[in-house]
């Protein structure tokens, strides 16, 4: 009996120290990831040296368009499109950040859309996406890429005006934000840290990310019920510094513009109103027809068009 309880005292003291050390990882592992996201957004230096070259010069739709290249975090180039109106003086440009699975090739489909409206367009590549795409194994490195690429957003984005606001006809105090999808709900946190941006222009963006996590595990992993839901809690906890329902709020007083669909099958409908429930005005909101996937081109020339007169209006105010 007296080793019983021996052995008994023994497995309570292994216990306990199991227990101890448990909390003490986990303790050691918030206080790691509080720093990491303290630091999600350093790296922006307008000091540092731009050495802006445009690579290559062309035409779409009868405007003039440009390859620029950019050094933006750690001396890493960043090419950025842009196309210019055919008007006289400095023009107002649009920073255009694109959706989660999308790259450069997009602006073909957009650029003349604005150009024609008197307005420049700049879209510059994101990480991870286009020629800054390197190969991802598993659904961590995704993850944590993923993280990266939110991450570098907004000094990158930061580095694109400060090329704009250095280009011959563009206007530096007429530069305006629009994001679509994936670009709006990071364009959040862009619009706080870069005060440059005189409105933004939100394209089918929600907040609430654990929410937006996993809606997207239902609908990209459907085979998966126990898998996908942990994933998305871990994808959710990892982008938790990029909520936008954190910034959306400290916009203002410049103004904002909401353009969703009325079947958004991505973004639930709660998470796009929990965004422009959290905004501040000057704010306004309108509904579109068709889905997110399954927008058609006409709907994209409305909202783009919608859009410019938006502008042009909130410039007379």
């Amino acid at each position: 009996m007296g080793r019983s309880l021996l052995r008994r005292a023994f497995s309570l003291r292994n216990l306990l120290r199991a227990f101890l050390l448990l909390l003490t990882g986990l303790a050691g592992l918030m206080v790691a990831k509080a720093w990491w996201d303290s630091r999600v957004f350093s790296g922006y230096d307008p000091r540092l040296p731009l050495d802006a070259k445009t690579l290559s010069t062309g035409e779409l739709g009868g405007f003039s368009t440009e390859k620029i290249e950019f050094t933006g975090l750690a001396g890493e180039r960043i090419p950025m499109r842009l196309i210019r109106p055919q008007t006289a003086g400095k023009a107002p440009c649009i920073v255009f950040l694109y959706g989660i699975g999308q790259n450069t090739r997009f602006f073909d489909q957009i650029a003349p859309i604005i150009a024609a409206r008197g307005f420049a367009l700049a879209m510059p590549e994101q990480f991870q996406r286009g020629e800054r795409r390197s190969p991802e194994v598993n659904i961590l490195q995704k993850i944590f890429g993923l993280r990266e690429r939110s991450s570098r957003i907004v000094p990158e984005t930061r580095r694109a005006v400060d090329v704009l606001s250095q280009l011959p006809g563009i206007d530096p105090d007429r530069i305006h934000l629009m994001g679509a999808s994936y670009g709006g709900i990071t364009g959040c946190a862009v619009m706080v840290h870069e005060p440059r941006f005189r409105s933004v222009t939100f394209i089918m963006a929600g907040g609430d990310l654990p929410q937006l996590m996993k809606a997207l595990a239902r609908r990209y992993r459907p085979e998966s019920p126990v898998l996908a839901p942990i994933v998305a809690r871990l994808a959710a906890w990892m982008l938790e510094p990029f909520e936008p329902l954190d910034f959306v709020g400290k916009i203002s007083p410049r103004p904002q513009l909401y353009l969703n669909v009325a079947d958004d099958e991505l973004i639930a409908t709660d998470c796009l109103d929990a965004l422009y429930d959290a905004a501040d005005t000057p704010k306004t909101k309108r509904l579109y027809a068709g889905g997110h996937d399954s927008i058609s081109q006409e709907v994209v020339v409305e909202m783009l068009n919608d859009s410019i007169r938006w502008l042009n209006d909130a410039a007379q105010n």
